[in-house]
């Protein structure tokens, strides 16, 4: 087992898998992003040194956020 911030898929998945992700800005943090072919975006990570950020639902892993 890791203990990392980095998700699993990212560090153990394919060449392929790691090329979906995407770091964007999303409400002001830096994030990593799966985007789907149906245009609905999934939050894989945040990636904050701010313990309040990982308490706000917005942020949770698999929530789908809005395109901008």
């Amino acid at each position: 087992m890791i203990w990392s911030i980095i998700p699993e898929n990212v560090i153990f998945g394919t060449e392929n898998e790691s090329s979906e992700l995407r770091q964007v800005s999303y409400q002001g943090k830096q994030v990593m992003i799966r985007s789907y072919a149906n245009g609905k975006r999934e939050m894989c990570a945040l990636l904050s040194t701010d313990p309040a950020d990982f308490l706000t639902p917005s942020f949770y892993p698999g929530s789908l956020i809005e395109s901008q």
